[in-house]
């Protein structure tokens, strides 16, 4: 069943399919269809500055070393 649950556009998630069949990898492909839960939106994906500024919401932010 789907362990993780990823968050990404529907554009994205589109993308990476495709770049995965062209490039034939199946194993790859068959694993991340088998084992991710995607949590699609719809609309442009975030930029890193955004991810940053949403980083440790949930949980607080990961100490650095």
């Amino acid at each position: 069943s789907n362990q993780f649950i990823i968050r990404i556009s529907r554009d994205t998630l589109s993308i990476l399919k495709r770049h995965l069949q062209e490039k034939k990898h199946s194993v790859l492909l068959n694993i991340i269809q088998e084992h991710l839960y995607f949590d699609m939106y719809e609309g442009v994906a975030r930029n890193k500055q955004q991810i940053e500024a949403t980083s440790g919401a949930m949980l607080g932010e990961a100490t650095r070393q």
